[in-house]
Parts: C-alpha cells; structure tokens; sequence
C-alpha cells in the first residue's frame, strides 16, 4: 500500500504539519551549537562517509545526540510544566 493511502483518524491537516516542521526547526536552529554543525558538514564536504573523512561518523552522532538531547529536553519541559499544572488541582 502506498504510505500516502493511509488515512488518519481523524485527519491531519498539512497546515498542521508544516506549523510542527518550522516549530521543530526553530528550536533546533535555536539551540543547537553551530560550530558541531560546521564540524559535520566540512567532514561531509571532504568525503564523509564510511571511507571517507575519518571524523565524519564521530561528528555526526554527537550531532544527532545533540538534537536528541535537545528534543527530549524540550518535551521534558513542557510535561513537568503539564504536570505540575495536574498536581496543583
């Protein structure tokens, strides 16, 4: 089946998603640290890959832990801040 045949109960507006993607970007762009950035896309530029630019791996993990550990901070916030809205009633 084509992913695009699915349907979603109850459906999801693309104005939705696009709202979530520039909010998602936004924070990422808000915290994530540029110079791990540069570091990843110059070891791209020289190579990257498995045989290429030797720190290319190493650059992007702790980049994509870097934005989950962003990610996850940002949810963490925002449920202990639902939370404590829940234990004051």
């Amino acid at each position: 089946m084509n992913p695009c045949q699915h349907r979603l109960d109850p459906p999801l507006e693309w104005s939705t998603v696009d709202a979530l993607v520039s909010k998602f970007e936004g924070i990422v762009r808000g915290y994530c640290d540029p110079e791990l950035l540069s570091k990843v896309v110059a070891a791209e530029e020289e190579g990257g890959g498995e045989d290429g630019h030797p720190d290319a791996a190493g650059h992007v993990r702790r980049l994509v832990k870097h934005v989950a550990d962003i990610v996850w901070n940002t949810l963490s916030k925002s449920h202990y801040k639902d939370r404590s809205g829940v234990a004051n009633h």
